[in-house]
């Protein structure tokens, strides 16, 4: 059951770790992300923190926009087809993929692997680079947009000093300047930067352990790091509930208005799930993630590399 913790006029939240909970809320109608700066005092504080997280120049990121949104269901599709059609080509850059495939069968050069994987994430969206990096051309633009994926996860964690610090003196919205002036203005290159590339780097390390933990040598097959073993989902999906007080599945009585729906998706992801359907990206609903099929694509060729390497077939 998910668990409501409910404070007249202090907080209003529902936290839902259920894979069936989140399931049947996650499309609910009457739930969605406006996140309207409205409700109980924590609610509020809590909208205006991530509203200044989900906006640049006082415009919401599509990857946050409500579900009626037409315009951001334009990009999104037109993104989706960009995307997957790079993803057809598989034509990632050599160089990154063997990097990346060498990391994870020797887990050494974590700095140029965290390169590597920040310049992949973000290619679609790189301007004035070379289309096809070759040796190590990557390694500047790489290892500076890594630079600033890590200071926007710091801002972006409500708990680091240091990170309010930097918010106080706006060195945010500095951050997200350089991102989007290296990612040619492009605000779903600035979501590549801050949310994709921090799951993709979790992928990697999910990959790295079982190659540490597990079979060596030409024992490692396509099964150990098949995309079910590797996968990620976003740490939690947030929800709001409408300015009227409503009744959800899972949820005992009704809910205030403006209530936070925290949909935990990572904890919630099962190991033996349908890889297919997609959960991990929100596939069968309307918040479907456009970038599905290029971050799969390049993991599945990195694991062909990496079991070439392991196997002494490649030499990254």
């Amino acid at each position: 059951m998910a668990r409501l913790i409910s404070v007249p006029g202090l907080a209003s939240l529902v936290l839902v770790s259920r894979r069936a909970e989140i399931e049947s809320l996650i499309d609910h109608p009457a739930l969605d992300r406006a996140f309207a700066g409205e409700g109980r005092l924590v609610n509020r504080l809590l909208v205006s923190g991530l509203r200044r997280q989900i906006q640049h120049d006082g415009a919401v990121l599509d990857a946050f926009r409500p579900r009626d949104d037409a315009e951001r269901q334009l990009r999104q599709l037109q993104l989706r087809e960009r995307l997957d059609q790079r993803a057809a080509k598989q034509d990632w850059p050599p160089a990154l993929v063997a990097e990346l495939a060498r990391y994870v069968v020797e887990g050494r050069d974590r700095r140029s692997a965290e390169a590597a994987l920040a310049y992949a994430i973000a290619w679609p969206f790189l301007e004035g680079v070379p289309e096809v990096p070759q040796d190590d051309a990557y390694k500047p633009v790489g290892r500076y947009l890594w630079r600033l994926h890590r200071r926007t996860a710091r801002m972006r964690n409500p708990l680091s000093p240091i990170g309010a610090a930097m918010r106080l003196v706006r060195f945010d919205r500095r951050t997200r300047a350089a991102i989007l002036q290296r990612t040619g203005g492009d605000a779903y290159g600035l979501h590549a930067v801050e949310i994709t590339l921090a799951n993709a780097d979790d992928i990697l390390k999910r990959m790295r352990a079982v190659v540490r933990d597990g079979p060596t040598g030409t024992a490692l097959s396509a099964r150990e790091l098949a995309w079910a073993a590797i996968r990620t989902a976003p740490e939690v999906v947030l929800r709001q509930s409408g300015r009227d007080p409503t009744t959800l599945p899972h949820v005992d009585g009704r809910i205030p208005p403006h209530t936070i729906v925290l949909l935990r998706m990572r904890g919630s992801l099962a190991a033996n799930a349908d890889a297919e359907a997609g959960y991990e990206f929100a596939s069968a609903h309307w918040s479907a993630c456009p970038a599905r099929r290029y971050v799969m694509g390049l993991f599945a060729a990195i694991a062909e590399t990496a079991i070439d390497l392991a196997r002494g077939r490649g030499r990254p």
